[in-house]
């Protein structure tokens, strides 16, 4: 088990000033050097560079490594990354703490997809106990972060009265958000 980021250790949150360096060259070579040169926004570019293999040779170990450094200075996108990581087994041995780990860390810090992924596991009580209620929240947080997806599956719950009473008008309403923001299960759901 890895450790937690030094933020997270230390009880500090992270830093919400711009990064002192700017990757303004987005090749493969350029989003290296801004992501050696510290800037935790080409780290986590960089660790999706590996993992994918576009534009670069797949390495997902490598990848690993530049989501963790990304993650060490607070970036949410890269402890989700890191919670797909573990729970795929890409690059690391395949874990549901660690990746529920990552996936709290991120949530916290307010990245929807982690939500997501909370709210899945919860439902299906894959490393979490099975918990309706539980996968409902975590699909409500999503919605209200702007997760179109978020928005589609907490319309969902509203509708069938799952983990929530249910609320045909509310329903309604997080389902047209979901349509007007590009879920096109939720446009075809209208």
């Amino acid at each position: 088990m890895l450790p937690a980021p030094v933020f997270a250790q230390q009880g500090a949150a992270p830093s919400t000033a711009p990064p002192a360096v700017k990757a303004t060259d987005t090749s493969p070579a350029g989003i290296r050097s801004a992501a050696e040169r510290g800037d935790a926004n080409a780290m986590f570019r960089f660790g999706q560079m590996l993992a994918s293999g576009k534009g670069i040779e797949r390495n997902e170990k490598e990848a690993v490594v530049w989501y963790l450094r990304a993650a060490d200075k607070g970036n949410a996108r890269a402890m989700a990354a890191l919670g797909v990581m573990y729970s795929k087994g890409r690059g690391v041995v395949a874990s549901d703490a660690d990746a529920i780990r990552w996936y709290a860390l991120a949530a916290k810090l307010g990245e929807s997809s982690a939500m997501l992924a909370l709210g899945a596991r919860s439902a299906n009580g894959a490393g979490l106990p099975k918990d309706p209620a539980a996968a409902t929240d975590w699909y409500r947080q999503a919605a209200e972060a702007g997760n179109p997806q978020g928005m589609r599956l907490y319309a969902r719950a509203l509708e069938s009265g799952t983990g929530v009473s249910a609320d045909d008008a509310e329903e309604v309403v997080w389902l047209v958000s979901a349509a007007e923001a590009g879920d096109a299960e939720a446009a075809s759901n209208l």
